[in-house]
Formats: C-alpha cells, sequence, structure tokens
C-alpha cells in the first residue's frame, strides 16, 4: 500500500481513499461561479413565483397568502382575460417560465 492510498476492507465495502491535488486558483473560480449559478436560479425561480402570482395562476389554496392579487388557479383567473394588464401578467408568467427553464439547461452537472 503506498503513503498516498489506504484501504479500508470489511465483507461488504472496500473504500479508497486517495489524495487529489486541486489547484486553489481553479477552485476559488469554481466557487464563485457556482454560486453565481445559485443565486441566478434563485432570483429566476422568485421572478416565476411573483409572475404567478400576478397572474392568477398559484393554486387556489394560495388566495389566503396573497388576498391583494385576486383569485387564484391553476388555469388562471376565471375572469375575462381582455383586460391588458391581466394579458401582460399572463405573457410575463411564461416569458419567467422560460427563462427558468433556459437556466436549467445550462447547469453542467
Amino acid at each position: 500500500i503506498h503513503s498516498t492510498e489506504s484501504v479500508i476492507q470489511s465483507t461488504e465495502l472496500i473504500m479508497t481513499m486517495t489524495n487529489i491535488l486541486v489547484d486553489r486558483d481553479a477552485l476559488r473560480i469554481t466557487m464563485i461561479c457556482s454560486t453565481i449559478v445559485g443565486l441566478k436560479m434563485l432570483i429566476g425561480n422568485l421572478m416565476i413565483g411573483m409572475a404567478r402570482i400576478k397572474a392568477g395562476t398559484r393554486p387556489p389554496e394560495d388566495k389566503e397568502l396573497f388576498p391583494k392579487a385576486g383569485s387564484q388557479g391553476f388555469l388562471g383567473r376565471k375572469d375575462n382575460d381582455e383586460d391588458k394588464k391581466k394579458k401582460a401578467a399572463k405573457e410575463m408568467e411564461q416569458r419567467c417560465i422560460r427563462i427558468g427553464f433556459n437556466y436549467l439547461e445550462n447547469i453542467s452537472i
């Protein structure tokens, strides 16, 4: 057994521990970029949530959490969609959902 490896053996488990050399700068940059991507995902999901509240597409039981936002339902509000603000809210919701899916596509895990 080499000095860089130690082997623990049991009847069902064999575990090998190896030292790995990591470039500090590369690790630091990876940590910073991962934090940025995580914050970007958080902000994107908050945008989706806010857009869904405005569009009225939150679950009906969430109406109590957002009384000023009006009725909520999985298919949107039951009132007429002819209002420009309501139509813009639904368009913004769809845009935010697409942005969120795009963020998920670009994560290389």
